[in-house]
């Protein structure tokens, strides 16, 4: 990239003094009119014609190189981007496999722990885990419940107020049925 701009700088260094030096030879060749009437009440008036005829001749002149300069300018920065969107998108890559890690760990510590609070309430006395049972939320109850035994479930639910063996009996029935089940008020 630095070279390219220095090789365009030279360029345009080159391009500048062919310009001034083509500029020079052409007012040298030329021999000098007579001052008319209107070259004497305004003389800034041909002066500033002949400085825009040298502004868009130099302008002309080295308007290939700036386009080429200019386009290899963004080249150069739209690939330092790609390169910066593809270095982000491995880091990406590599967060979303550590969070997929990380994912599959924990579903496997949540499904080990499950297992191991059902055998826990499963060796649990029925009066003991109905109290227990009836201080979790409905949803944990009902999937511990659903895992017991029938004999230590019904015994547990036997062991438990009424009016939260009904809770818990609706849970796990609207689980069984899925979602599409209406709920009676």
């Amino acid at each position: 990239m630095i070279g390219q701009m220095k090789s365009y700088h030279r360029t345009l260094a080159l391009a500048l003094a062919a310009v001034f030096v083509a500029n020079a030879s052409l007012a040298a060749s030329k021999s000098k009119p007579k001052p008319t009437k209107a070259a004497a009440v305004a003389p800034f008036s041909t002066k500033t014609t002949k400085a825009k005829s040298l502004a868009q001749r130099y302008c002309l002149s080295i308007r290939n190189a700036a386009e080429e300069a200019r386009y290899a300018f963004q080249i150069g920065e739209l690939k330092r981007l790609q390169a910066k969107i593809d270095k982000r998108l491995v880091e990406l890559r590599e967060r979303a496999a550590e969070l997929k890690e990380w994912l599959a760990k924990r579903d496997a510590f949540s499904k080990r722990a499950t297992e191991n609070l059902v055998t826990i309430f499963a060796t649990m006395r029925a009066e003991a885990a109905s109290a227990q049972l009836a201080k979790l939320n409905l949803a944990t109850s009902a999937a511990i419940i659903t895992k017991l035994e029938p004999r230590a479930a019904a015994a547990i639910l036997a062991e438990m107020p009424a009016e939260d063996a009904a809770k818990l009996a609706a849970v796990i029935s609207g689980a069984a049925d899925g979602p599409k089940r209406e709920q009676r008020s």
